[in-house]
Parts: structure tokens; sequence; C-alpha cells
């Protein structure tokens, strides 16, 4: 598990390790794929076994089409076998108490490193980098970021790229604590996953957890009025500091503020929305393929010189701007599958949705294997009675 979060989305080893974590990942994703070759008998039993294999023909078709050759096309594919791999392993269930053990882990070593930045930026033990661009300092398995402005504040990004990176990882953490997780020290667990949500200092982590907490909070559990007391505690005190912590709140807030240097934050956000839509207009269908899609994204972004056009922040739309609309439907029904599946109550579900968009699009997990890795159990997930169920199909069983 900490090799599926870390191999892609760390900076570490996206710095260190590039382009061999790639490449280490495509080997893994070719023995999952001789697996799953050999073993389509199991595979074959699970109900949404095509899902998975339209989810990758999609891809093929377009690579084809277009003549593709990019390494990432065969990543891609090799990644779905891995997440195929994995789901017989691991049911859902298992794959999220392992999840939230390690982000919990990484959380707790973020926070403490955060609040002794010096001591432990400065121990040979673990590898340091420093970004000149923004004053990230790395420790493994926790960065610090300066801020933008004049203001003197941290924002802990974990092992991440960045702390929006890193509030996503932990936003997901929360959703399978509120609604999946059950298991001892659960409150404890909660408090140092809403820390660090808050040390990220992301409007976009921050806005995320209201919305988690709040789903949780209204559904019609009446023996959960303790849990729902904490929430309601626990929001108001987020939303007090947020507002009444002049630093705090200049970095969360300055974004709506033209004036604000972090407002190109935002707009890269808004731009990745309007170039992929762009995009996507000319052929909605089949997509234009890795490599013709990222060229038609830079010369397009690049006509705004106010944006970052080399940041492609929303997954979904680029996702269909490069493989189609297949991929797309299936990867929002992956979405769809994952928010609502253990969430009671029609409210409940679209706020917890509209948490998951948010967290899957507003930073580029295109080629992230924890998120595609995600998207198949999404895919292949069975009906809730089943995965409520303890059922988990042991890995010794393919033979």
């Amino acid at each position: 598990m900490t090799i599926l979060i870390m191999a892609t989305d760390s900076i570490v080893f996206r710095t260190v390790f590039h382009p061999y974590n790639y490449y280490f990942l495509t080997v893994v994703g070719a023995i999952c794929a001789m697996l799953v070759l050999g073993n389509l008998h199991i595979f074959s039993q699970k109900n949404k076994f095509p899902l998975a294999l339209f989810f990758a023909f999609s891809i093929i078709v377009t690579s084809l089409i277009y003549l593709d050759t990019d390494f990432f096309v065969v990543y891609k594919i090799l990644v779905i076998a891995l997440g195929l791999y994995l789901f017989v392993k691991w049911d859902i269930s298992k794959l999220a108490n392992i999840y939230v053990s390690v982000i919990v882990f990484i959380a707790l070593f973020s926070i403490i490193g955060t609040l002794a930045n010096r001591l432990i930026i400065s121990n040979p033990i673990f590898p340091t980098l420093n970004d000149g661009e923004y004053g990230t300092k790395t420790a493994f398995f926790y960065n610090i970021r300066l801020g933008w402005t004049q203001l003197v504040y941290y924002r802990n990004q974990g092992p991440f790229w960045e702390p929006g990176a890193f509030q996503a990882y932990l936003n997901l953490a929360v959703f399978f604590k509120l609604f999946l997780v059950k298991r001892n020290l659960k409150n404890l667990e909660f408090l140092i996953l809403i820390t660090a949500v808050f040390s990220t200092l992301s409007t976009t982590g921050i806005i995320v957890l209201c919305l988690l907490i709040l789903a949780r909070g209204i559904n019609n559990d009446k023996s959960d009025w303790k849990f729902k007391t904490i929430n309601v505690v626990t929001i108001v005190t987020i939303l007090g500091i947020s507002l009444f912590n002049s630093n705090i709140n200049e970095q969360l807030f300055s974004k709506f503020n033209n004036s604000s240097s972090s407002v190109i934050s935002s707009e890269t956000r808004k731009e990745s929305i309007i170039t992929n839509m762009k995009i996507i207009s000319q052929n909605p269908f089949t997509g234009f393929g890795i490599t013709n899609g990222s060229g038609l994204y830079n010369k397009i972004s690049s006509l705004n010189k106010d944006i970052d056009q080399n940041v492609n922040t929303s997954t979904l739309l680029y996702s269909w701007s490069i493989f189609g609309i297949v991929y797309a439907l299936l990867s929002l029904y992956a979405y769809m599958k994952l928010s609502t599946a253990f969430v009671k109550g029609i409210l409940p579900k679209i706020i917890v949705l509209i948490a998951i968009l948010i967290i899957t699009n507003t930073e580029d997990w295109t080629y992230s294997v924890w998120f595609n890795v995600l998207l198949i159990y999404g895919i292949m997930m069975p009906s809730v009675k089943r995965i409520n169920s303890n059922e988990v199909i042991p890995i010794t069983k393919i033979s």
C-alpha cells in the first residue's frame, strides 16, 4: 500500500527515482496482467469484469486510431491489470483499512515533522530536497511549503508534490473512516486526519472535509449522536480558526481575491476545465490520444498567459480528451459507485459524490497508480450486500 501511494505521487519518488518508479510499476503490472490472463476463469466470475475490459479497450482503440506509441498507453493498461489483481486479493473493506492505517501514519509523521521541521529536515536519515521556487522542504514522509506571500506560515504537504495533493489523500482516508472502516481508536485517528487536513491550509481540503463531515452528520442513525456532536464541534472549530486567524484566513481565502498572487491557483483550475472542454468538443468519442491530447492542451492553454498551462488539474475531463467518452463514462461510474455504495440517504450520497469529484478533479491523477487502482475498484465493486460481507478471496487461490 505504501508503494501504491508513494510511487507516482510522492515528491521524493517522483524526483529521485523518476522514471524508474514508472518502469517498476510497469513490471509489476505486467506480472499482474499475466496472472489475470492465466486465470480468466476467476476474474470472469466477477459480474463487472466486462466493464473493466471496456475500460482498457477504450485506451487501446484510441491509441490505435492515432498510432500513439507513448509509454503511458502501456502503463495505463497494466495499472488496470494491477487493480484487477488487488481486487481479487483485497475486498474494498480490507483495502480501505490498510489505506487508512498507512495514511494515518503519514499524517501523524507529517504533523510532527511540520511542528519540528528544522529537526526533522536536518536529520540525515531522511532524504532531503529543496524546491527553490516555492520553498518546499522534503523529508520523505512530509514536506513543508513556505507561503507565496510575505506572511510567515508553513503548509504541510505530506510526502506529495503540493498541499492540494496531500489533502486529497487525507480526505479520502476521512471518507473511508466515516463511512466504511469500523475499528477502535476511531476518534483519535479521525483527529489526526482532520489536523493534517487543516495543516495543509488547502482551501479545497477544508471544503471537502466539511462536506464529508456534513454528509456523515445528517444520516439517519440516531445512535450516532456522540459522533455527530464531535462532527459539529469540528466544523465550528475549523471555520472559527479559518475566519478569525488573519494569516490562515489570508491563505484559505486569498484565491477569491483578484489582487492576490495565489489567485493563479484557482485560475489554473478554471482554465483546465475550459481548455479540456474545447478539446473534447472537437472529438468527444475517441479522444485524441496521450501525445496529441497533451500537445493540444499545451497549445490551447498557452493562449492564456496568466495561468500555468503545464498543470492540467481536471482529471476526468483530461482523461476524456485523451481516451474518449467510454473511458470518461466508466470513470464517472466508478466515482459514483465509490461515493454512494457505503452512504445512506439521498442527500448524503449527493454531498459525498460532490466531495469525491472535487478530490479527484482538482489535481492531475491521470497517471497516479493509486487513483487508477481506485477506479478499477469502483468499476468492479459488487452490490452493497457483498461489499459489507467479510469475504476476501486470497491470492493463493489464483493458480
